[in-house]
């Protein structure tokens, strides 16, 4: 999976996570199968890591499982998190915030991810949504 990972993000053929499709919705359908009316919501990259990027590896795994997909949460650019250790991750100021021009989801929503190292990403991101109001948030990855 790390070999994978590392050919999507950081040698930009994110079609080589296409092969993972099938596996990944069994994965999400198993651990979400008691869970109704789901909406995911890709953690974002910043519009400079996209630009660098060209694409949002959260996103293609989104694609991948058929729920409705929510984009309106963003985020502020930093460095990447592959370039912190451990307690500087942990350090790290939320980065996330929500378009106020986009109406909230209603019912449960699963934050997608590719990695989960030390959770902050997700807990940032969990943050600004349990700020306004969203009660019932799950997270799904790839690696942990």
């Amino acid at each position: 999976m790390k070999d994978m990972l590392i050919i999507c993000k950081y040698r930009h053929h994110y079609h080589a996570l296409s092969s993972l499709t099938k596996p990944v919705r069994q994965a999400f359908f198993n651990q979400f199968k008691t869970v109704k009316h789901l909406t995911l919501i890709p953690i974002p990259v910043s519009d400079e890591r996209m630009e660098e990027r060209l694409f949002n590896q959260a996103t293609i795994i989104s694609a991948m499982i058929p729920r409705p997909v929510f984009f309106g949460l963003k985020r502020h650019h930093q460095e990447k998190q592959a370039k912190k250790n451990r307690k500087q991750r942990l350090q790290t100021p939320n980065p996330f915030y929500l378009d106020p021009h986009l109406p909230l989801p209603t019912g449960p929503v699963v934050l997608i991810d590719d990695v989960y190292t030390t959770g902050t990403t997700l807990h940032h991101a969990a943050n600004v949504l349990a700020e306004a109001g969203i009660e019932a948030i799950y997270s799904f990855t790839l690696a942990r």
